[in-house]
């Protein structure tokens, strides 16, 4: 007798994570195909990414996605009354756009910070004392340490 089951019986399985995620994706492609009409002409790069009930995400992914992203921003309230006339989005009310690097993409390594001059320390550390909150205080101290050991 084998263990394993069909993954169509899995993913009917009413109530298990495998389902619900099946069920949201599921939900998220309908909703993308409503939307991709009306993207066509202004970010058709654009992908739903939530959906609440009342604030539709969208995404932006690509290189170029800046002009995109604020030509899609300037088109919301069109859209909005769009989208309202489908019944999966009658409780539509706001659209929000992210702009998000494309997952291939390298990012670029934080600029190089200037070193604290050992007078600075001597002044965070002497601040430091008068702290009353401890995580503040221990931060700042830390801060000091660190700056006066690569002096």
């Amino acid at each position: 007798m084998s263990h394993f089951r069909d993954s169509g019986s899995i993913l009917r399985e009413y109530g298990n994570a495998v389902h619900q995620l099946y069920v949201q994706t599921s939900r998220v492609r309908r909703l993308q195909l409503i939307v991709d009409p009306y993207l066509a002409s202004i970010a058709s790069d654009a992908r739903v990414a939530a959906f609440d009930g009342t604030t539709l995400t969208l995404t932006l992914t690509d290189a170029s996605a800046a002009p995109l992203a604020t030509r899609l921003r300037y088109a919301i309230p069109q859209l909005t009354r769009s989208l309202r006339n489908h019944t999966e989005f009658h409780g539509l009310t706001d659209i929000t756009v992210n702009v998000r690097p494309h997952p291939g993409t390298p990012t670029k390594a934080p600029p190089e910070r200037p070193p604290i001059s050992t007078d600075t320390a001597r002044h965070i550390e002497r601040t430091a004392q008068y702290i009353e909150d401890d995580a503040l205080r221990k931060a700042l101290e830390s801060l000091a340490k660190t700056a006066r050991e690569s002096n």
